[in-house]
């Protein structure tokens, strides 16, 4: 996909096929592999959250500073891309809920 260009097809559905969109992500996360060292790349939390601020910020200031939403969009991307980057490091608590109606939260580190 060519730099700022948008997958788009709200026209038609209302909204972009879940399969798009995770595609897009996982092309993210491919380029981020391929950009760093993943021999050792286990990061803690701690330092994605701030590599996803730092992001999220540059999102912030293309939406409010550029026609259209393509810049920040495309900042979202990579924020999403490292928080899978992040669970895939640390884990990830998966959302269930109890016969009861009460939400309990189990940690996977991809090995349970």
């Amino acid at each position: 996909m060519e730099k700022n260009t948008k997958l788009n097809n709200m026209e038609t559905t209302g909204k972009l096929p879940r399969t798009e969109v995770y595609r897009a992500i996982d092309g993210e996360r491919a380029y981020q592999d391929a950009k760093w060292d993943t021999t050792n790349r286990r990061k803690p939390t701690e330092a994605y959250l701030t590599y996803m601020k730092s992001y999220l910020d540059e999102a912030f200031y293309e939406i409010s500073h550029t026609a259209g939403d393509t810049g920040a969009l495309d900042k979202l991307r990579k924020v999403v891309a490292l928080g899978v980057a992040c669970f895939e490091d640390n884990g990830v608590p998966l959302r269930n809920i109890s016969a009861t109606g009460k939400e309990t939260f189990t940690i996977t580190n991809g090995t349970n």
